[in-house]
């Protein structure tokens, strides 16, 4: 990962023709990550599906544009950031309520696969999906913390791209 440094750049700084940016994600480490890479044009073809089998066990290896890489920093290996203390907080409090740990870690990951699933696979807008729970303890306080996600995000995103 070479922020601010893309593909176009690295080629004329090196001369090299086989030029690769890929951007790890955290859940790689149990493979599961999503790890976008983009490529030079002239990037050897034999070269790249070595490297794509290689890189294969450490999840999905998406080819995206490089002007893109930045983007996916943002989204997929910094998005851990965004909920790893959250999900903490939501099993500390499950356990709180009477839950063990195996129970919290796993109501909470299908419930999260769940929330996935139903916001962006079901056909439902967002406003319909919202509408499914009628308790909305977080509610007062949403506004703030999308603002947070505008605020930080769209910092980290300026900074980094090229």
């Amino acid at each position: 990962m070479a922020p601010k440094i893309n593909i176009s750049k690295l080629e004329s700084l090196t001369g090299l023709p086989n030029i690769a940016r890929m951007n790890p994600s955290a859940s790689a480490i149990i493979n599961k990550g999503v790890n976008p890479i983009s490529f030079s044009a002239s990037f050897d073809k034999v070269l790249k599906e070595s490297l794509m089998a290689l890189l294969k066990p450490l999840g999905q290896i998406p080819e995206v544009e490089d002007s893109k890489i930045e983007a996916y920093a943002v989204i997929s290996a910094m998005g851990h950031t965004y909920f790893n203390f959250q999900l903490q907080k939501l099993k500390e409090l499950a356990i709180s309520f009477g839950m063990n740990e195996a129970e919290a870690s796993k109501t909470i990951s299908d419930m999260l696969w769940g929330t996935t699933e139903t916001l962006f696979k079901s056909g439902l807008s967002y406003n319909e999906v919202v509408d499914l729970v009628p308790v909305k303890p977080m509610g007062e306080v949403e506004e703030i913390i999308k603002g947070y996600y505008d605020q930080y995000l769209n910092g980290i995103y300026n900074k980094i791209k090229p």
